[in-house]
């Protein structure tokens, strides 16, 4: 009796719960965060709560084996949570890739330097016109989540990658300038030339991919 009244209880809310967290947009900004604004994914806790409850019914229902007088199971899933559990396995999976994909760019905000900054400036503003539509446009009702998580997952790793062969450039080029002269501090002149240098790297790497 006491499950049943849980289980009474339970499917009232659900209906509501589903619809209106899965009308929520993929992401969302941490204003607190530092810096500010890194992304983060925006799969509602109570939507997971949710899935998890619906998986006890389903495991209850079965162990019971109990039906109603309509011949129904005694612990019926409510249809909005039916059809919410069906696509656990691809909510998985798409929050798995937006988490990379979000790590990948926080990643970028947070170590990247002053003097680095100007050689990703392109890069980072397509990437935050393509987030864009994770933050205003596209809900987890949409349709075209897996089309928006492969393009950003593309531009996001070409900027994590750029950003990696920068800082090795200028560990290299900070490298040779200690070993001019191990006793004196780098003064941000050197990292300036370093950060040029870096970009002069880069320009010859595009030039040769584009012969």
């Amino acid at each position: 009796e006491f499950e049943e009244e849980q289980h009474a209880g339970w499917a009232k809310g659900v209906e509501d719960v589903s619809q209106s967290k899965l009308k929520q947009p993929l992401l969302r900004r941490d204003a607190e965060s530092e810096p500010a604004g890194l992304l983060a994914v925006n799969f509602d806790p109570d939507l997971v709560k949710l899935l998890r409850e619906v998986k006890y019914f389903l495991d209850l229902q079965k162990a019971s084996g109990e039906v109603d007088a309509d011949g129904n199971p005694r612990y019926k899933i409510p249809d909005a949570a039916a059809e919410l559990f069906k696509k656990a396995e691809t909510y998985r999976v798409q929050i798995g890739n937006l988490e990379l994909i979000v790590g990948k760019y926080n990643h970028v905000l947070q170590t990247v330097l002053d003097v680095e900054a100007p050689l990703l400036q392109t890069q980072l503003k397509a990437i935050d016109k393509q987030v864009e539509k994770g933050l205003k446009h596209l809900t987890w009702r949409s349709h075209s989540i897996d089309e928006f998580v492969r393009e950003t997952t593309t531009m996001v790793k070409e900027c994590w990658d750029t950003l990696m062969a920068v800082k090795s450039n200028m560990a290299a080029i900070e490298g040779v300038l200690y070993h001019l002269d191990p006793d004196a501090a780098l003064p941000s002149s050197y990292l300036i030339i370093a950060g040029a240098l870096s970009l002069l790297f880069l320009l010859s790497l595009a030039l040769l991919h584009l012969l």
